[in-house]
């Protein structure tokens, strides 16, 4: 009788199943920031203020500047003194006019003060939902 030898093969792996896309939402990662607040505001209630807050914080990339201190308060605080700052910068205009920005908080500033004073004016368009209360 011949020795036995044991066979060696390598072993047969499978390949990892597709990622489940359907349950990935391409909207909600490519959308504006405008639609993003909207949808934010939509889910929203009264009650959530506090985290409509962190989350508009997060989207707006409030945060960033932010470091460890992210909560509803510090982010109104930071809005607040960018708005300060932007009127520092434009004390005479009513309505804010484009001009170019020297860094990212004034531009901040900016989006801010145009949504605050443009934002109820305008109808939403057909692309972008209704914001409501």
């Amino acid at each position: 009788r011949p020795p036995l030898q044991p066979e060696v093969s390598p072993p047969i792996y499978r390949d990892p199943p597709p990622p489940a896309l359907d349950l990935f939402d391409l909207d909600e990662q490519f959308a504006s920031e405008r639609i993003q607040l909207a949808q934010l505001t939509n889910k929203c209630s009264d009650d959530d203020i506090e985290y409509y807050v962190r989350q508009a914080g997060e989207v707006l990339a409030i945060n960033q500047h932010l470091g460890e201190k992210r909560s509803a308060r510090h982010i109104l605080e930071y809005i607040f003194k960018q708005v300060v700052k932007f009127k520092k910068l434009n004390p005479d205009n009513a309505a804010p006019q484009f001009q170019p920005a020297a860094s990212d908080d004034t531009n901040l500033a900016y989006h801010l003060q145009a949504n605050l004073i443009q934002g109820h004016q305008q109808q939403p368009t057909a692309a972008e939902p209704p914001i409501t209360s």
